[in-house]
């Protein structure tokens, strides 16, 4: 009785839950063989989540049933062990994880009201969001976990936040409910699930160059956009003179990042990513 999904980044490593019998099962080669990597307690498991990597796993029970409540676990090893957290047994509806897993939200909802909760160690330790309580049906977050989508189970509103769930906008539409939420790995373009059509929101997307020294070599890397940008370099600001880098960008998987390494010369030189 699969009822929850979820896969690493690259689709090779994947986490299935079963509702009735109570099993976790995990796949190392998308899908072709699996085995049982469950908790040291069985329970009527609603919902998964999984790092981009595969390692960092959550699973959660009690969303599916409206009168059984359940436990939360975290896994640092694709399943092989488990985590039991500092949460009381909920009705878990919803999990969501950062890409590299240290971020996550779980949400309490299907027909019982809660809170969205957030740990920023990898389960260690919980708090609420600045989210209402309410009966949560799905949530979704960006690679970085910084921008936020959730929705009710018999609502149209539409939960949006841009600070990893501090603080929420909310915006109502002509279709509902809502049954699922998807993000972008940069977060600046969401999709909902109703009853009648899929509704995507886009917003402009502001990926942020990050640096790094490697090996004597520069590292230029950030954040898969939802829009197209090309990575351009200059040496000269005054005037200045911006030429697109020949370099190919790599995704790097556990972060989801673009990533190029140029050499690191000593000169003066000046990165940017412009959209077309």
């Amino acid at each position: 009785n699969w009822v929850a999904l979820a896969s690493s980044a690259d689709g090779i490593r994947l986490l299935g839950a079963d509702a009735s019998g109570g099993q976790i099962l995990t796949s190392i080669n998308s899908g072709r063989n699996w085995i049982t990597n469950s908790p040291p307690v069985s329970a009527p498991w609603s919902c998964v989540a999984s790092s981009a990597d595969g390692q960092g796993l959550m699973v959660a029970a009690g969303g599916l049933n409206n009168s059984t409540n359940g436990p939360l676990f975290t896994s640092a090893n694709a399943g092989h062990s488990w985590t039991s957290n500092n949460l009381p047994n909920q009705y878990w509806r919803s999990l969501a994880s950062s890409a590299d897993g240290q971020t996550l939200f779980a949400a309490v909802g299907g027909q019982h009201a809660g809170p969205i909760y957030t740990s920023t160690n990898a389960g260690i330790t919980w708090n609420p969001t600045g989210a209402p309580v309410t009966n949560w049906q799905s949530i979704a977050c960006s690679a970085d976990a910084v921008r936020l989508v959730a929705v009710l189970a018999e609502r149209r509103v539409i939960f949006t936040s841009t600070n990893s769930g501090l603080s929420w906008q909310t915006q109502v539409f002509p279709s509902g409910p809502w049954s699922a939420v998807a993000s972008s790995a940069d977060g600046a373009r969401l999709f909902a699930s109703g009853d009648r059509n899929i509704f995507t929101l886009q917003t402009l997307p502001a990926p942020r160059v990050e640096t790094a020294i490697t090996e004597s070599q520069l590292l230029l890397s950030w954040l898969v956009p939802s829009a197209p940008f090309t990575l351009q370099g200059t040496t000269n600001l005054f005037p200045p003179d911006w030429s697109g880098v020949a370099i190919s960008p790599t995704l790097n998987f556990t972060n989801l990042h673009y990533q190029v390494v140029v050499p690191a010369t000593g000169a003066a030189a000046f990165y940017r990513l412009s959209s077309p």
